[in-house]
């Protein structure tokens, strides 16, 4: 039985892409600035709409669905379980409350904390979403220096959390951070959301606990996704700090559409999307340049010319 009718019993028609915002008084703009979250991020694949709205016609248990999903997310990247949460920030909140809680019903009762615990961040990679972090009450102490660990009560160190885009130039080794978390049993968490996502991963392979990766960006899933992926036990604990317990993480709720679209779009990215989405990015800078350079400009104030507009063609296509 279909239920895909309007209230007057007239069939259901899509709008005309844009249309919906027009009909909102808005303009729909063209996005030259890539992936942006402010600017809606990505626009889903048709397998991963056709995925969503699938699953959007039926019923399950979330806890079945969260199950199933980490199975397969373990096999698709190589993580010991992964989980899809409500956007990258989402993920780091729950990461860092499964570091604190863990499973135990009593201490994730208590959360959000009041400050006893701390989350270790890099100084030199400072983000501006470290309220996720704050959110679950933990402070945030920046090093500069993994030997800087040394000086501190390991006991109210809950994580370390670092941004994958900015290990390479940062004057915080990985290599030295991942082996002292190792040696003191410190969770270590590499916030990879600006980044697109690549299995085997690295930063997993060489000592990261978990990993973040965003849903609805470059891989085309449901822009209000994230993944969460490494450590079973503390992705395990993640989970049970999130929706839909009656946990901290309550209001960062996940649709089953949404998990499965997450999924799918995964999927299809570590099974050559990848490769795909690049082609796709340069023809589309291909054809923006060339229809740029067929409009007429007005001549540049500097040289006479009319090369002006194409002053930043070296700018990153992809922001975060």
């Amino acid at each position: 039985m279909s239920l895909d009718v309007e209230c007057d019993g007239a069939p259901h028609v899509s709008p005309v892409a844009g249309q919906v915002f027009r009909d909102l008084g808005i303009e729909p703009i063209i996005n030259c600035t890539g992936v942006r979250t402010s600017y809606g991020g990505c626009n889903p694949t048709r397998p991963v709409v056709a995925a969503m709205e699938a699953s959007g016609q039926g019923f399950v248990v979330l806890d079945e669905l969260a199950e199933a999903i980490g199975r397969k997310l373990a096999a698709l990247t190589g993580a010991e379980w992964g989980l899809v949460t409500a956007g990258s920030a989402a993920a780091v909140s729950q990461a860092v409350a499964a570091c604190v809680a863990g499973n135990n019903p009593e201490k994730m009762l208590k959360l959000p904390l009041r400050g006893e615990r701390m989350v270790v961040v890099a100084a030199d990679q400072r983000m501006a979403y470290e309220h996720a972090i704050r959110a679950v009450g933990c402070m945030v102490l920046p090093i500069g220096r993994a030997s800087d660990l040394d000086q501190l009560q390991i006991e109210k160190i809950a994580a370390i959390c670092v941004v994958a885009s900015d290990i390479p130039k940062s004057a915080l080794s990985f290599e030295q951070i991942a082996l002292r978390s190792k040696k003191l049993g410190i969770p270590l968490i590499v916030d990879a959301a600006g980044q697109a996502p690549k299995f085997p991963n690295v930063w997993l392979q060489n000592g990261a606990d978990l990993l973040i990766h965003s849903g609805g960006k470059y891989i085309s899933g449901p822009q209000s996704t994230g993944f969460l992926l490494g450590s079973e036990r503390l992705c395990r604990a993640a989970y049970l700090n999130g929706p839909p317990g009656q946990s901290f993480g309550r209001s960062m709720k996940v649709g089953k559409d949404e998990i499965i679209g997450a999924y799918v779009a995964l999927e299809q990215w570590v099974k050559g999307g990848a490769a795909r989405a690049m082609e796709r990015w340069r023809e589309c800078i291909s054809i923006m340049k060339r229809e740029f350079l067929s409009v007429p400009r007005p001549l540049c104030p500097r040289d006479g010319t009319g090369l002006c507009v194409l002053q930043s063609t070296n700018s990153s296509f992809l922001g975060r």
